[in-house]
């Protein structure tokens, strides 16, 4: 399971202010949804940035951009993903993360 680290400091990213990144107000409704490559995960303040959120496997490698990219101010998926566990929590998120995702698995029988 792969882990997103949201590090920003002060109010939760889920409010169209001047965060770095701004998920959904209803970002919680994607829990345990399949997205897909293309899927806008959330806005973000500019092109030029970094990606405003960090992706870890399950050795704590980071692979952000495996995951992610930035085109037009949107943080867009670049692989398919389940988002687990997910919170809109600004204690939670702080602590721990705004959520998990989880990659589909290859059943070979």
């Amino acid at each position: 399971m792969l882990r997103i680290l949201y590090t920003e400091n002060g109010s939760a990213p889920f409010i169209r202010t001047n965060h770095d990144i701004c998920f959904e107000a209803n970002f919680d409704k994607l829990n345990f949804s399949d997205l897909h490559p293309g899927h806008i995960f959330g806005q973000v303040s500019s092109d030029s940035k970094p990606i405003p959120v960090t992706v870890l496997d399950d050795d704590n490698k980071e692979v952000t951009t495996d995951y992610f990219s930035i085109t037009n101010n949107k943080l867009t998926l670049n692989k398919p993903v389940m988002p687990a566990m997910i919170t809109l929590n600004k204690k939670v998120i702080r602590q721990d993360c705004p959520c998990y995702l989880m990659e589909p698995l290859e059943i070979n029988v």
